[in-house]
């Protein structure tokens, strides 16, 4: 994202980050839709709203040894056949109501 315009600060925890926010130090936190939500409905930060639509969306990526993929992959297309995924995903978002 470009952020030329806009003066940069990088917070090293959520919690820090979101603290500058509700603080009026800083006038926007970036962060993934789960985590965010998830932070300002634990912390009860009532002032605090996510954007929509996001300013933007990324890819982000998870990294392994290469020896685990063979097992991460099985284990994915068995929860994904048994729809573990899918109930872990209606978790996530009923909990972040």
């Amino acid at each position: 994202m470009q952020t030329k315009s806009f003066n940069t600060y990088t917070s090293n925890t959520t919690k820090s980050a979101f603290k500058l926010l509700e603080n009026n130090m800083v006038d926007i936190v970036i962060a993934s839709s789960n985590t965010g939500n998830a932070f300002i409905k634990k912390n009860q930060y009532i002032h605090i709203t996510e954007l929509k639509p996001s300013l933007e969306k990324i890819d982000i990526y998870h990294y392994v040894h290469k020896n685990l993929v063979p097992k991460i992959d099985r284990i994915i297309k068995e929860m994904i056949k048994n729809n573990e995924i899918k109930k872990i995903i209606k978790e996530l978002i009923l909990s972040s109501k």
